[in-house]
């Protein structure tokens, strides 16, 4: 564990040493319909998520905004962030659970090495956690439920994962791991996908509300495990 917190704060501190994007900043009192995009002036993926969290948080609050997320640049200005930037920092933040997910489906205990360092400093405070909608972004039901257990997703998003996954659980219990235990966790995530038009019981529901609680567990995520309860909860 203490190995662990060391690679995440060492992490950190590389990410601080890293030289800060020029910019001016001007703070007016605006109200929302003033609010015409979200500024991330970092090309890190973490820092990408944060900033699509507070998009979806806002949009959220203000029902009739659609805002896109920019990234100011020293020499460029605001250049819009690519659909497919945006969906490749929240694969790589499922990848930072997917060791979780699996130990979940297979109910093993991983060791330090198995949950990565970043999952856990993502979960820490070490990054900002603001939940995020994975909608359109075409993520499998596994890769949402690794990206609520490292960093987070909306409420909406979770509901969805868990049923989504209880019909991969009616589909194929295994979810085709057995064959491919121990490769690259991260690309078995993408092959599990929901069967089309299959159907689940309360068997496969709880199993997946198990699957996302205990890899929230293992993420040291409590706020994404309360998540979890309060989607179950109604399902």
């Amino acid at each position: 564990e203490e190995a662990g917190v060391a690679a995440a704060k060492a992490e950190v501190v590389e990410a601080e040493a890293e030289p800060f994007l020029a910019y001016n900043e001007v703070n007016l009192p605006l109200s929302a319909d003033a609010v015409v995009a979200v500024v991330v002036r970092s090309s890190r993926p973490g820092h990408l998520r944060t900033a699509m969290g507070a998009r979806d948080l806002l949009e959220h609050a203000f029902p009739p905004l659609s805002l896109p997320v920019v990234r100011v640049t020293p020499g460029g200005g605001a250049v819009p962030v690519s659909s497919a930037e945006q969906q490749t920092a929240l694969l790589q933040g499922a990848e930072c659970g997917a060791a979780a997910v699996q130990a979940a489906l297979q109910q093993t205990a991983p060791g330090e090495a198995a949950v990565p360092a970043k999952a856990r400093a993502a979960a820490s405070g070490l990054e900002a956690r603001l939940p995020v909608d994975p909608t359109g972004f075409g993520l499998s039901a596994l890769e949402r439920v690794a990206l609520h257990a490292a960093a987070g997703i909306t409420h909406e998003a979770v509901s969805e994962a868990l049923r989504d996954l209880a019909a991969v659980l009616a589909a194929s219990p295994s979810l085709a791991w057995e064959a491919e235990r121990g490769s690259d966790v991260a690309k078995c995530l993408g092959k599990c996908r929901p069967a089309d038009g299959g159907g689940s019981g309360i068997g496969e529901l709880s199993r997946a509300v198990s699957v996302a609680l205990r890899a929230a567990a293992l993420c040291d995520n409590a706020g994404s495990a309360r998540e979890g309860v309060r989607c179950a909860v109604p399902l």
